[in-house]
């Protein structure tokens, strides 16, 4: 757990040092929020459910970097988890977009909401990766 929190952190601190992108993103989802709280409010559990699912993403892929995180310097990291990471990158452009067209109404929201999980995403596998790889920045 204490190695999750860890990750957590450094992921946090990656999305606050790269403002210049997280600010613009978040702005976008204040917008899109502003625009759409009328719709919201006439939704049901199971839209707003979809609209917020993306941020279970940054999530795994943080408990995956701390799972499997390689402290030994005196061998080389296994590939395969490397391999996974990329994996979920992959499958979650496909969850985003699946997250999108579920939200049938509030799309506006979604892609805002969607695009900055991708941000925080991005972030966690970076941070995922040197944890996975011992090759600390």
């Amino acid at each position: 757990m204490r190695s999750f929190l860890s990750l957590a952190e450094q992921a946090w601190l990656a999305v606050v040092y790269c403002w210049a992108v997280s600010v613009p993103l978040f702005m976008l989802v204040c917008a899109a929020l502003a625009t759409s709280t009328q719709r919201l409010a006439r939704t049901g559990w199971e839209t707003r459910a979809w609209l917020f699912t993306p941020f279970v993403l940054p999530v795994v892929v943080l408990a995956w970097g701390a799972a499997m995180a390689h402290t030994d310097a005196s061998n080389a990291a296994p590939q395969w988890t490397s391999y996974v990471l990329g994996v979920l990158l992959l499958g979650g452009l496909l969850f985003f977009a699946l997250c999108i067209w579920r939200s049938a109404g509030l799309r506006w929201l979604a892609f805002g909401l969607s695009l900055f999980a991708a941000w925080l995403t991005c972030c966690s596998a970076f941070i995922a990766a040197m944890a996975l790889t011992n090759d600390w920045l």
